[in-house]
């Protein structure tokens, strides 16, 4: 007796062909028909026959509506003597039309340089319909395309992943991968087949002397300079800024900026120290040389928190961390070298 199970169908972007496939014992299949349901009304959305040996049916682009779910069932017909006879599967399982997601990774692209051995990873997410994102994988290849990093399972696109010891003058590769909740594949190979391509060339680090010596032989002594020049926070509010036991500036309803005689347009490292900061508020903004540099406190969905680091165009993310009760002291590191990373210590 000819018996038929569909494959469960994964969901995928309607404005693209999808082959269904399914398992068949009996006579050989002749021919085979499928029929695609709305799964909110049961409505028939889409029959055909075809004629073929193979256990699969191919659903053609702009047949069925992103936004919306289906089922499906499959006949398939053979011979018995001389006669056609058919067997029909059960209903599939419930399956999604979704559009393409945007998919990529954030702030690098292909073909970039970086100037040190580390590298800050995150991706940009979107998808028309709603769906999340249930899981993703980010993978770094060597120039011979064996994995050099895999990160674990991540769940939400502003986490942030770093990879270390990057060789100098070496080449690698990018990719990052998931699923949506709804079971909708995502791929950064859909944009870049060969995955995105960084090449590793290290800065050489300038030295600046920060005091030097001038020796005045007419008048007999030594000149002593610096490069060191005091800077000065100004209010963003335009009030009197206000400061807790002479150490720590009330910025809770307040921001500061540094705009004078200050440079960051070369290697440098902040240190930002305080508590409590406010969630999305502006933290400090530092501007001079070629780059404004601003600290925000931003907290996940999932309710972990990190400092947001925007340079120019370009947004950088520490790793989350749980939030820090109120009174704890939380240092947000900022360091140039080369490339741009922030760092919470709480």
């Amino acid at each position: 007796m000819a018996s038929i199970t569909v494959n469960a169908p994964d969901a995928f972007d309607a404005s693209g062909e999808y082959k269904v496939s399914f398992r068949y014992e009996g006579n050989q299949c002749i021919a085979n028909r499928i029929v695609v349901y709305d799964s909110s009304s049961n409505d028939e959305v889409f029959n055909e026959r075809i004629t073929s040996f193979s256990l699969s049916h191919t659903i053609p682009a702009g047949t069925l509506t992103n936004g919306h779910s289906y089922y499906i069932k499959i006949t398939a017909y053979y011979k018995n003597g001389n006669d056609e006879e058919s067997v029909t599967s059960s209903s599939s399982s419930v399956f999604y039309c979704l559009a393409t997601p945007t998919w990529e990774i954030r702030d690098i692209t292909d073909g970039q340089i970086v100037a040190n051995s580390s590298l800050q990873i995150g991706v940009n997410y979107a998808q028309a319909d709603g769906d999340i994102i249930d899981e993703f994988v980010i993978v770094v290849y060597t120039a011979s395309h064996t994995v050099f990093y895999q990160s674990g399972s991540l769940y939400d696109a502003s986490d942030i992943i770093t990879v270390t010891g990057l060789n100098d003058d070496a080449a690698y590769y990018i990719r990052a991968y998931g699923r949506t909740v709804k079971g909708l594949a995502f791929d950064t190979r859909t944009e870049h087949p060969n995955d995105l391509i960084i090449h590793i060339s290290y800065a050489t680090p300038s030295f600046y002397s920060p005091v030097y010596l001038e020796n005045i032989r007419d008048g007999g002594y030594v000149k002593v300079s610096t490069n060191v020049a005091s800077i000065e926070g100004v209010s963003d509010s335009g009030s009197e800024i206000i400061y807790i036991d002479n150490e720590f500036a009330d910025l809770r309803n307040d921001s500061v900026s540094f705009l004078k005689n200050i440079d960051v347009s070369g290697n440098f490292t902040l240190f930002v120290r305080g508590y409590s900061f406010v969630v999305n508020a502006l933290i400090v903004e530092l501007s001079g040389g070629i780059e404004t540099i601003s600290l925000h406190w931003r907290k996940a969905a999932n309710g972990k928190c990190a400092a947001e680091l925007k340079v120019g165009n370009s947004v950088f993310y520490s790793s989350f961390i749980d939030p820090p009760v109120d009174d704890a002291i939380v240092t947000i590191k900022v360091t140039f070298d080369g490339y741009y990373s922030v760092e919470v210590q709480a």
